[in-house]
Formats: C-alpha cells, sequence, structure tokens
C-alpha cells in the first residue's frame, strides 16, 4: 500500500503564487481506533465513513469493528482498536515529501493505543523527514504526557527507530527533538473545549502547534492561550513579553504558544450552524497575536449576526451553492484568508 491523496484542503502544499495545490497533501493511518470525545464528534466523517462504508466492505475486514451504526442510525466509534503494521513503512516508501495528515480515521492518542505503538509510528516519521507530518488530537493531555514526559528528549522512539529498516539508498536522520517535521494540534469547537485542550497543547513539545476549530460551534475567545506562557513569564523560562523572546528557549522567538488556527463549519446532513462572526472574531485574535489563521469552510448552516450587549445576535442565514460552503468564491472577502505557519519556524 501507498500513503492516500486526500482532499483535506489544510494538507495541501502552496506554489509559488501562495496559492494551494489540490490533492497535494496524503493520509496515513497506522493505527485504527478511536471513542467520542465531545460534542465535536458528534457528526465524525470518519466514524460514519468507516461506520457505514467500511465496516460492510468485505474486503476491508480490518475495519468491521471499528465502528459501527446504532439503532438510530447514528454511525459512531466503538472503542475498539488495530495495529496496522503492513502501513508504517509507507511515509519510508514514498521518496517525494508532502504533507501527510497522521491518523485522519481516528485518534493518534486515543487511550486505547499503548505509547510503545504509539512510539512505533513517531519512529517512522522520525526516519521519513522528507514529509511534514501534521498530527491532530483530541486528547493534548495524552500527546503532551507522551512527548514530555514518557518520550522525553525522543527516548523510546529513536529506540524504537534502530529497528526500523530503511529503503535502499536512504540514511536514517541524526537524532533529534522535537522531531522537525512534526506539527502537534488539537480540535476545539466551542469555549469549554478551548479552556480544556489548549492548556495542555501549549505543553506539548513541537515545531508547530495548530489548533483545528471545525466544526465551530460556538463563539471562542483565545484570550492569552495564542502567546507563549514563557514569553508571558507563565512558564519555566519567566521571559517577559516585552523585550526577551530572541532567547526564549520554548518558542525560539516566535512569541507564540499556537501557531496556526484552522477554522470552518460543520457540513453533512446534520450539520450544526456556524457564525461567520465567531470566524471572523477568530481571525482577528490570531492577527493580533500572530498566529496563521486558515479559513477552510463557511459550512452547510453558514450564518450572520452582530456583536452586541457582550454577545452574538443572529441577523440571517446565508445561502451558498456548495452544500459544505467549501466555494471560497462565495464567501466574503474578508474570510478569504489561508496562510500557513512557516514549516520550520525560526
Amino acid at each position: 500500500m501507498s500513503l492516500n491523496w486526500t482532499p483535506i484542503q489544510w494538507t495541501w502544499a502552496t506554489g509559488p503564487d501562495g496559492a494551494l495545490i489540490p490533492m497535494s497533501g496524503s493520509t496515513w493511518n497506522p493505527i485504527l481506533g478511536c471513542k467520542e470525545v465531545s460534542a465535536g464528534c458528534a457528526n465524525c466523517y470518519s466514524a460514519r465513513l468507516i461506520g457505514v462504508r467500511f465496516s460492510r466492505n468485505p474486503s476491508l475486514p480490518m475495519y468491521h469493528d471499528i465502528a459501527t451504526t446504532g439503532a438510530n442510525g447514528h454511525p459512531h466509534f466503538t472503542g475498539a482498536r488495530r495495529m496496522m503494521p503492513d502501513r508504517l513503512d509507507e511515509p519510508l516508501r514514498a521518496r517525494k515529501g508532502r504533507k501527510v495528515f497522521v491518523n485522519d480515521m481516528g485518534d493518534l492518542f486515543y487511550e486505547g493505543h499503548p505509547f510503545e505503538d504509539i512510539a512505533r509510528v513517531f519512529a517512522v516519521m522520525a526516519l521519513a523527514q522528507q514529509h511534514t507530518f501534521q498530527v491532530l488530537t483530541k486528547r493534548p493531555e495524552r500527546a503532551a504526557e507522551f512527548l514530555r514526559d514518557w518520550a522525553a528528549g525522543g527516548r523510546h522512539v529513536w529506540t524504537a527507530a534502530q529497528s526500523i529498516k530503511m529503503p535502499r539508498g536512504q540514511d536514517k536522520p541524526a537524532p533529534g527533538w522535537p522531531l522537525p517535521n512534526v506539527w502537534i494540534g488539537t480540535s476545539v469547537e466551542d469555549q469549554a473545549s478551548a479552556d480544556k485542550r489548549i492548556t495542555h497543547m501549549l505543553r506539548v513539545p513541537a515545531v508547530v502547534r495548530f489548533l483545528s476549530m471545525e466544526p465551530l460551534l460556538g463563539p471562542v475567545d483565545l484570550g492569552k492561550m495564542l502567546a507563549c506562557k514563557e514569553c508571558l513569564g507563565e512558564g519555566e523560562c519567566n521571559y517577559d513579553l516585552a523585550g526577551a523572546w530572541l532567547d526564549c528557549r520554548a518558542c525560539g522567538g516566535r512569541g507564540t504558544g499556537i501557531d496556526w488556527a484552522i477554522v470552518g463549519g460543520e457540513s453533512g446532513p446534520q450539520a450544526r450552524p456556524f457564525d461567520l462572526a465567531w470566524a471572523r472574531s477568530l481571525r482577528d485574535q490570531c492577527r493580533a497575536a500572530g498566529t496563521a489563521f486558515f479559513f477552510k469552510q463557511a459550512g452547510a448552516k453558514p450564518r450572520e449576526s452582530i456583536y452586541k450587549d457582550g454577545a452574538f445576535r443572529h441577523t440571517a442565514n446565508v445561502s451558498l451553492d456548495d452544500p459544505h460552503g467549501g466555494d471560497m468564491s462565495e464567501w466574503p472577502y474578508d474570510l478569504r484568508v489561508r496562510e500557513m505557519p512557516p514549516a520550520v519556524p525560526s
């Protein structure tokens, strides 16, 4: 098998003109399994795809117990998990570099996956440095425990890498930590999930930390959560915000704790409303913090509102021809923003 090309636009590469190159990113699913943890999981496309299609396909027995459709017709993950050894070396065999979304069919940091198996996945990412890997989780506390504590300094990961055979003509790279080609992100759908998850996300050692705020189900005030805790004097370095970013060992002078925010509405037959004003608020917060902002889609039920008396007041529904709200030409001009973080922040 090989890496699968994906229509997920935030995995795509950008051309010389800054435009996205369609279908230039890939997905890789070396581990299967997940479980719903919050409101953002309610209409999960992965659970729907596996539970409705893959689980009934005789040629895909590895998916048959991973997700199912309940008596109410709602697809959901069962909690079963499975390591896929035959898929582990796929990134090594793909010589041309690309962005790779890891485990779009589940969560790499799902509690059912032992750290030893996660280390095997990270070992491949450590060796396949021609690619940029994007890992997205709803469990940033477990990502922090793995990357900051259990595998601190790359231990266990580089040990696992020693047993992996490189393709002919490729040498193993020198050990380093955090891995220079791995971005780590967490999903945020509302204020409660932002307050809970971003604090853990800021503890994750990664060259790029990002937020996937889609489906966005409510307004989110990120406050100081976009800024580097060390630069704010709230971490171990105790640097001050005004003058010491360039020396900060936590962010390397970026001044940001979160480098990228992907924002979008929900699509699909059971999509929930998405207020474009929520996206504008996050765009402005990202600009103020120096965080890259990527508007993915307006969703199936976009609407407009105004901010009045401390709350967003719904004013009108927005009608779009694209059922997913993904046609940029239909968006308001001020939301046609698709910024990318630097590949290797300096």
